[in-house]
């Protein structure tokens, strides 16, 4: 009895709160956790220009992205773009879920300065306005879209480089480097509307301790990677998917910690005792062919400068690339885009068959095993697959994987993934016989030097890791 009036008071505070948090505009309830280092994507940036810039909402279905799902991401988005701030991609995409480099940042902030009744006066500490000045980054030249921009960013004092000559423009912008942005180009007050000033000031990164000089790697990590999809899009719940803000802070990490990354060849040549890598070294692999691997996971590895391999399931190929790519989807490359990978130099493509990756009954009672393995079973003769239909079966599969492969790319391939990273002596000699040489399964340890191209292990990287995390995969732990 004493109980109720309390509870009834709890109750009542509760409501209020939640009132009051669904009051406020749909692009203010659009917060990233304040990480410093995190990257900003479309969608957030989206966000916090709305509710900077105090843009009116937006009328219902006034978004015109297919690929911007949930609000209160799609009200953002159809803001900023009504407003003219944020446009789309060619094919109608916006891409939500792609990071904003500092390029595409500088571009926009000085588009959205223009609303404001008065341009801020905000300039770098230090940095005056310097008016008539050459750019100095050598890695934006006149021919760059955004010179223009990042040059009259520079002239007036908003903008810097990162040292040594280059201002970075396809690096992503972290979440501090936004809230240093706002604050310059459209002034405190407005990045304080957006939340940005409770981002903190990231901390320096820890020493990474140098290798002992002159060691080479005896084993090192082969990373293996499947589909990205952004937050929100339902595919960020499955156990082998990673955002693509994962994504690119683990790329982002290796290039720091100062790992090689080995293209299938070098690949190759280590594991066969032919070739001696630093200390500091990893491949990296994707299974399965997602059309996810080009739109986040490609520029992200050009940037850097990391080559990776892509084992493709070729029975899943389409003809043409779906229009506009669309996350909430699960689409897979299409050979043209196949192709386009391919001739980037960066990636080599390998097979992961043509329709074996999946499980197949293969005995009463519903058992079933993965394809390649597996003896079929016919509930209605209750009989099991013959080895010699088996042979045939995996032969063709193998066959016809190789073959679409040779056809479309222009040479055939040497490279498989055991589908599941499952095999048994006869399918790997069945593999072998179709002509793929270098085979990869998924046993979780490092690969050593010398140790053969058959049935090569594997690390999966899982979502939700932390660098601590990462760092311990690296090293095989």
């Amino acid at each position: 009895m004493h109980l109720r009036r309390p509870l009834c008071c709890l109750l009542a505070v509760l409501f209020l709160f939640g009132q009051a948090l669904l009051s406020r505009p749909a692009a203010a309830r659009l917060r990233p956790a304040p990480v410093p280092t995190a990257p900003v994507t479309r969608a957030d940036f989206a966000g916090y220009l709305a509710t900077a810039l105090e843009l009116p909402p937006a009328p219902p279905g006034a978004c015109p992205f297919p690929d911007v799902s949930g609000e209160p991401a799609r009200e953002a988005v159809a803001q900023v773009h009504q407003a003219g701030v944020m446009s789309g991609f060619p094919g109608g995409a916006f891409r939500p879920g792609e990071a904003v480099t500092r390029a595409q940042a500088v571009a926009v902030l000085l588009s959205a300065a223009r609303r404001l009744p008065a341009a801020p006066a905000c300039t770098l500490p230090g940095l005056p306005a310097r008016r008539g000045a050459a750019l100095p980054f050598a890695d934006v030249p006149p021919a760059h879209w955004a010179h223009a921009a990042i040059a009259s960013a520079w002239e007036k004092g908003l903008a810097a480089g990162t040292g040594e000559g280059r201002f970075l423009p396809d690096r992503p912008v972290s979440t501090w480097e936004l809230r240093l942005f706002f604050e310059r180009f459209l002034g405190a007050e407005a990045a304080a509307r957006a939340g940005l000033n409770a981002v903190p000031a990231p901390q320096p990164p820890r020493p990474v301790p140098a290798p002992t000089p002159g060691s080479a790697a005896s084993a090192i990590p082969i990373l293996l990677y499947h589909h990205l999809a952004p937050r929100g899009t339902g595919w960020d719940q499955n156990g082998a998917t990673l955002t693509p803000e994962e994504f690119t802070w683990q790329m982002d990490r290796l290039a720091l910690l100062g790992y090689k990354v080995l293209s299938a060849g070098e690949l190759e040549q280590f594991l066969s005792g032919r070739l001696s890598v630093p200390a500091r070294t990893a491949a990296i692999t994707f299974d399965d062919g997602y059309a996810s691997n080009l739109h986040y996971a490609f520029p992200v590895l050009k940037r850097h400068g990391f080559p990776a391999i892509i084992n493709v399931i070729t029975g899943t190929v389409p003809d043409a690339p779906l229009v506009p790519y669309d996350p909430r989807r699960l689409q897979r490359l299409s050979w043209p885009e196949l192709r386009r990978l391919s001739a980037s130099g960066l990636i080599t493509l390998g097979s992961h068959s043509e329709d074996l990756h999946a499980y197949v009954p293969s005995g009463p009672r519903g058992v079933r095993r993965p394809a390649l393995v597996a003896r079929l079973y016919n509930p209605t003769t209750r009989s099991v697959e013959t080895e010699a239909a088996y042979r045939a079966r995996i032969r063709a599969d193998l066959t016809a994987s190789r073959d679409k492969l040779a056809r479309e790319l222009g040479a055939p391939p040497h490279i498989f993934a055991y589908p599941y990273g499952v095999s048994d002596p006869l399918s790997r000699r069945l593999v072998a016989e179709a002509g793929f040489t270098f085979t990869f399964g998924t046993r979780p340890a490092l690969a050593r030097r010398g140790s053969g191209l058959t049935d090569v292990p594997r690390l999966v990287v899982r979502p939700g890791l932390t660098p601590a995390q990462f760092d311990a995969l690296l090293a095989g732990k």
